[in-house]
């Protein structure tokens, strides 16, 4: 494998890496005492993991393009592009259902109340996919031929 595709996949698994985890982190923020605090802090809290993962959703549909099969040089690279491709497909779909859809900051009725109900399923939805995206994001970068670190690829 070229070493300018190397740095090419290792730089976008980075970038999504660092994108996925402020996802994670408004996640958490979401979640954190989510019966004690008021209505206009739900929200508030809603609309921020929202729209971090409208920036998420942007950022691995942008992605896709680094990771089409057809460019991996070697049979068990596409391969793994096709799993990790399929991964960043299946967790755009759930962060639009579960994210960018279900946290918007209006809806019908006590809607505080609804994100309080509902934010801990939706939420789940979206680390399980999380999680197998980082699976294949992994299995990719060993397929590839490096670690998942910041900076230069190791081989």
């Amino acid at each position: 494998m070229q070493d300018s595709l190397r740095q090419r996949y290792h730089d976008t698994l980075i970038a999504l890496r660092d994108m996925l985890s402020g996802v994670r982190g408004r996640l958490q923020a979401f979640r954190l005492d989510l019966d004690g605090v008021g209505a206009e802090t739900v929200v508030a809290r809603a609309s921020r993991l929202r729209w971090r993962c409208v920036g998420a959703i942007d950022a691995l549909r942008d992605a896709e393009a680094v990771f089409q099969p057809r460019e991996a040089p070697t049979a068990r690279t596409r391969e793994a592009a096709r799993s990790l491709v399929g991964e960043m497909q299946a967790l755009q779909q759930a962060l639009q259902e579960h994210c960018e859809r279900a946290m918007r900051s209006t809806g019908p009725g006590q809607w505080a109340d609804s994100l309080r109900a509902w934010g801990p399923f939706r939420t789940s939805r979206v680390e399980e996919k999380l999680a197998a995206y980082d699976h294949a994001a992994a299995r990719f970068a060993r397929v590839a031929g490096f670690k998942l670190e910041p900076g230069v690829p190791k081989p």
